[in-house]
Parts: structure tokens; C-alpha cells; sequence
């Protein structure tokens, strides 16, 4: 196994990157630096099944594709509709403001990296991310959704079914998810990846008072590749991540 980890101008791409290199040098893995400036170059690499990259979402489907990969967004699996507590709907471009009203939140479905997701207020602003992003089409799939204001985001670690970490990454971090929510998240995702995480957000619900009216839902679902870490334990995120391109190579 040889691990491919990512360089920007010689420093590492990101902290999930840094925190890989000890772990990865413990468990006697190679590691081969690349620069994520060019990626035409990183394209010339004679990839092995059995190689890992850590890195940015391109150079990590740049692996994938060349092995014959073709991964979709996880998101929002049906088997956890109910923790969403928004309507998300599924749509193309063209007709998103058409199934629902000024603002929703819009990300695409299907290709992560087209376009950043982002709330849109107005038809204006819809419209600007087309003209920046000329890949963006008329048919591009996207996701829509209801605009829900979470108080405090946290990252939900999810190794074999198991909760590892959690990790907050925005908001109040006063705020503290249900764990039992959470579990329960776990317990319902059957067709699960054997390593992911679950990104949940705590809002205020109106229904209840004290304790009660801050509940937990689920913002979305994520695989476990090119995936940052917010400082979560680097042998376990390493050893997540491998089981992970191990998981993905033999489907």
C-alpha cells in the first residue's frame, strides 16, 4: 500500500493531511508527496488498487476514476428522511425555483464538486452561480432544500457501525447534539459505507420549551474520502479512511 497525501507550495494541503503522516509511517505505509497545483501531473502516476490518496476531492476522483470508480454523493439516504426535518427536493437547475420558494438552500446531486452549495435568496443570486460556474447547466441535478438555522454543527465520526468521534466544526458549541438521535441515525442507515460521518445541527423547535426545544436533525451524510477530520484522533481517522478505499476497491 502506498498513501498519496497532498502539498500546496511544499505544505500540506490541510490538517487532515498532516495529522495522516505519523499513523500512516506507524503502520509502515509509504508515503509519497504530490503537488495539488498540478494535477495533470498527479494523472501521470501508475496507481496500484491497493493505494490510498489523502487529499482534495479532485485528486481523490482522479484516483477513483482512474480504478474504474464511479462514486456518488451519499447526502441524504432515505433510511434517514425523518432526521432532516426540511423538505429537500431533487430537481434540475432550471426548474428549482419553480418547485420551491425565495430562499432555499441549493447544492448539486450528483457531481460534489460543481459547485459550492450555498443559499439562495433571490433569482439573482441563482443566477450568479451559473455565470461563475460555466459548468452548471440548465439540466444539471441538484438538491434543493428549506433553509433551517442551526444553532451549532457538529461532525459525527462512524467507524463499522460504531460512533468514534464528534467533533464541532460551526456555531455555538454550547449546543450539544442528542447522542441518542444520533445512534439512532446509525442504528436506521443500513446500506451504510463501513466508514462515514454524520454532519447534524442543533435548531431551536418552536413546539417545546427548556431542554426540549433544541433539537437534533441531520444536515447531510458523508463518505469517507478527501473528508476533513476537525481534529478527530489521526489512527483512527487513517484507519477509517483505509478500510474505506479497501471497502470501495473490492465493490
Amino acid at each position: 500500500m502506498r498513501a498519496f497525501l497532498e502539498r500546496i507550495e511544499k505544505e500540506w494541503l490541510d490538517d487532515f493531511v498532516y495529522l495522516s503522516v505519523q499513523p500512516l509511517k506507524d503502520l509502515g505505509v509509504e508515503i509519497i508527496p504530490f503537488d495539488g497545483t498540478n494535477m495533470n501531473k498527479f494523472k501521470q502516476f501508475e496507481f496500484e488498487a491497493d493505494d490510498i490518496v489523502i487529499g482534495s476531492v479532485e485528486a481523490t476522483l482522479i484516483f477513483f476514476e482512474s480504478q474504474g470508480k464511479n462514486l456518488k454523493y451519499l447526502g441524504y439516504p432515505e433510511e434517514l428522511y425523518k432526521h432532516l426535518w426540511r423538505d429537500i427536493k431533487t430537481t434540475s437547475y432550471f426548474t428549482a425555483d419553480k418547485m420551491m420558494p425565495y430562499p432555499f438552500f441549493i447544492k448539486p446531486a450528483i457531481d460534489i464538486k460543481l459547485f459550492t452549495g450555498s443559499l439562495c435568496e433571490n433569482e439573482k443570486q441563482l443566477k450568479l452561480i451559473q455565470f461563475l460556474e460555466q459548468k452548471v447547466t440548465n439540466e444539471t441535478l441538484v438538491y434543493i432544500s428549506e433553509p433551517i438555522d442551526f444553532l451549532s454543527e457538529y461532525r459525527c465520526f462512524v467507524h463499522k457501525r460504531q460512533l468514534v468521534g464528534i467533533k464541532h466544526y460551526t456555531g455555538d458549541f454550547f449546543r450539544f447534539p442528542d447522542i441518542g438521535v444520533i445512534n439512532q441515525m446509525i442504528l436506521e442507515y443500513k446500506d451504510c459505507p463501513i466508514s462515514y460521518t454524520l454532519d447534524v445541527g442543533i435548531y431551536k423547535n418552536n413546539i417545546y420549551t427548556g431542554p426540549k426545544a433544541y433539537s437534533t436533525a441531520l444536515v447531510e451524510v458523508n463518505d469517507f474520502w478527501a473528508i476533513g477530520c476537525y481534529g478527530l484522533d489521526g489512527k483512527t481517522y487513517v484507519r477509517m479512511l483505509i478500510d474505506r478505499f479497501q471497502e470501495i476497491k473490492n465493490k
